[in-house]
């Protein structure tokens, strides 16, 4: 084969990775391969994108001009998978206790990490306390938990209603309740009156400049009319796509002095469940972006640079919504192993049941008697005849670590 062709069709190769993974133009750079024309490959991949990108009518930017997307081959494959492995039928069969048990600690964990995202600083710990025994928060970061929690188990109240000016500023009195600074204080529930930046919470780095006020109720209310009507949509979107354009929008508009991340998140979740998504509702969205927090910024950064592509933001979204609903299977199995093991063994006390439950949630635990005497506030012989009495029903198994004996789960 001729070197021209051999050098095209190498970069019709690079190209198709490129766009698999849409890299931006700063990584495209980084990985071209030596000898490629750098300027000729970014032109092709831009005129490519640019051939293949949709308007989203109805969703505009502050300049008046639609965002774009490009529905790739591997968001297709990721909304087939999430839609294989989040289909309504599979989700309804949940026991209801395993179900209730699911959603509270999806509450719990949304609740805890979409505030941990905007800087706060507590632990699950705390949150179960607060939420489960109705412990009051002691700071700011706590409330802010505390809020997140109430605003939804508010969304999950108010689901069947229409999103609306007034849906979303009561949204928002909950999300930030006592929470924020003296200055901001009379905008509770109300469109900000300033301009304000998007800051990395870890570092105070500006990420991203949104609209001047005078933009937002015209831009928020033609976010209303798009996620309410969906005869707007030209084309069919994915209503997993639609929710993550919602969740970026909201980002991008920016209409509160704060909580403009966690209402992000809120109208996102909102939104799917709305649409039916019922595995959403044991899903926590903000636990995997608080673990990916710098893809999550790149992400919503990269749309800006490229020139309002939001390919960039739906990609890292649809991941993020698959890999929690593969989270969400890991606990249901676990769970659904722990109402097995306590339906057939029904005389197991409760320390018994909590060393199980323990032992579930992390495969490689094990326990001492000198740490269950700890863990459970008993005595020597109390902690030995409770871990005996589950080797003896076969559940735990035991084994010698020097001069102590050592329980974990069997199997």
């Amino acid at each position: 084969m001729p070197k021209e062709q051999n050098d095209s069709l190498a970069r019709l190769i690079f190209i198709e990775k490129c766009n698999e993974h849409y890299l931006s133009e700063r990584e495209i750079k980084y990985k071209i391969p030596k000898g490629m024309n750098e300027q000729e490959t970014l032109d092709l991949i831009k005129m490519l994108r640019e051939k293949k990108s949709e308007p989203v009518y109805g969703l505009n930017t502050v300049r008046g001009k639609a965002f774009r997307y490009w529905q790739t081959n591997t968001i297709e494959r990721i909304l087939h998978e999430i839609d294989i492995k989040g289909h309504d039928s599979k989700w309804a069969n949940v026991k209801a206790p395993i179900s209730g048990e699911l959603t509270k600690d999806a509450l719990i964990y949304e609740a805890l990490y979409s505030s941990m995202i905007e800087g706060a600083r507590t632990t699950k710990k705390r949150a179960e306390e607060m939420v489960r025994h109705g412990i009051s928060p002691q700071d700011r970061s706590e409330r802010m938990t505390l809020n997140n929690y109430n605003a939804l188990q508010y969304i999950r109240e108010h689901v069947h209603e229409d999103i609306s000016k007034k849906f979303v500023c009561e949204l928002h009195k909950i999300l930030v309740h006592d929470t924020l600074e003296p200055e901001d204080k009379n905008f509770v529930g109300i469109y900000r009156k300033d301009q304000r930046y998007v800051q990395d919470a870890r570092n105070g780095e500006i990420v991203y400049t949104p609209p001047p006020p005078e933009k937002l109720d015209q831009l928020m209310e033609s976010l209303y009319q798009w996620m309410n009507f969906e005869a707007l949509d030209v084309v069919f979107l994915h209503p997993v796509v639609k929710a993550s354009m919602i969740h970026f929008y909201t980002v991008y508009i920016h209409p509160f002095v704060d909580g403009n991340g966690r209402m992000s998140r809120a109208l996102m979740y909102y939104y799917l469940l709305k649409k039916q998504y019922a595995f959403f509702q044991y899903v926590s969205i903000s636990k995997l972006l608080a673990e990916k927090r710098s893809a999550y910024y790149k992400a919503i950064k990269n749309v800006e640079d490229a020139g309002d592509d939001l390919t960039y933001f739906i990609i890292f979204s649809v991941y993020m919504v698959r890999e929690s609903i593969d989270a969400v299977e890991t606990e249901w199995n676990k769970s659904d192993l722990f109402h097995s093991i306590i339906e057939e063994q029904p005389h197991l006390n409760d320390r018994q049941k909590k060393f199980i439950k323990s032992q579930l949630k992390n495969k490689d635990a094990s326990i001492t008697i000198k740490k269950y005497m700890k863990t459970h506030k008993v005595v020597y012989e109390t902690a030995r005849t409770d871990l005996m009495n589950l080797v003896e029903k076969g559940i735990a198994s035991s084994s010698k670590h020097g001069k102590a004996l050592v329980f974990r789960l069997k199997g």
